[in-house]
Formats: C-alpha cells, structure tokens, sequence
C-alpha cells in the first residue's frame, strides 16, 4: 500500500507529457530510420531495373561501333585497290607518253 502514494496533478501532467515527448522523439527517429531504408531501397531498385537497359545500351553501341569499324576497314581497303589502279594508270599514261614522245622525236629525226 505504500506504493499508493498520491501524485501532485501537475507533476503526473509533467510526467505524461515527457514520456509522450520521449514517445514521440522515438517514433520521429524511427520515421527517419524508415525513410532512409526506404529511399535507399529505392534506388537500390531503381539500379537494378535500370541496369540491364544501360548494358544493353552499351552493348548497343559496341556493337554499332564494330560494324562502323568494319565499314571503315572495307572503305580503306577499297581506297587503297583505288590508290593502285590510279598508280598504275599512271605508270602506263607516262610509258604511253614516252613512247609517243619517241615516235615522234623518230619521225622528226627521219
């Protein structure tokens, strides 16, 4: 019965009123808690759903520039057949041009 001991009114409003405050501050660091673990959880999604689309990007555009390399390679090689038949175009036109500079240095001379 000596635990029935009556309280001062204000004392017990004091009393309740810091136990809800401590309630209260629990509950706003609990909120923050789960809010992060929310946020991070979400992004964490959002990484994961967005991964496989970046990859295939990436992906996409190696792809893209193998085939532009390719492109490349053949346009080089067909440069360079170009460059050959254009050397030996040449070669023949200045054995064509001594020849006829023969032939008529020939008639001149005849």
């Amino acid at each position: 019965m000596d635990n029935l001991v009556l309280k001062d009114p204000d004392e017990v409003t004091k009393e309740i009123l810091d136990f809800l405050k401590q309630i209260t501050e629990e509950n706003r660091k609990t909120s923050i808690r789960q809010f992060r673990s929310n946020l991070l959880l979400t992004i964490l999604v959002i990484i994961i759903t967005a991964l496989p689309i970046i990859l295939n990007y990436i992906d996409d555009q190696k792809s893209q520039d193998i085939l532009q390399n390719q492109k490349l390679t053949k346009l080089i090689e067909i440069q360079e057949e170009q460059n050959k038949l254009l050397s030996e175009t040449i070669y023949n036109q200045n054995i064509l041009l001594s020849l006829k500079q023969s032939d008529t240095l020939n008639a001149l001379s005849n």
